[in-house]
């Protein structure tokens, strides 16, 4: 089977901590997280209103943090497969140049 692919440039890839996956996020605005072991798509976020710039999976490898130009950062839940919330709005004007390192946050705030 025939990985599907962006349809614009990838900003950022990231294996699962696991080795299982890996995970991209795009200027489509999108992430998509595919099955290493199976060669497929497992899953596809219409993630944000802007280029997605930033990925990282917290400790416990349950969650996707994101950050884009839209100044956002948002929390997915990839045992569910759903978006779990915004959990903060970004005041940068260019994001292009912070990478998302906030993991002990996202720890604190989702409770681990």
């Amino acid at each position: 089977m025939k990985m599907q692919e962006h349809v614009e440039r990838v900003n950022r890839s990231l294996f699962h901590p696991d080795g299982t996956c890996i995970a991209s996020g795009s200027d489509d605005r999108t992430i998509k997280i595919w099955d290493l072991r199976r060669k497929r798509l497992i899953q596809h976020y219409d993630a944000h209103a802007g280029p997605v710039l930033d990925l990282d999976f917290n400790s416990s490898q349950n969650f996707l943090a994101s950050s884009s130009t839209d100044r956002t950062v948002k929390l997915w839940d990839l045992q569910e497969g759903i978006f779990n919330g915004a959990l903060l709005f970004l005041v940068h004007e260019e994001r292009r140049k912070r990478p998302l390192s906030l993991m002990h946050e996202f720890t604190y705030l989702v409770g681990e």
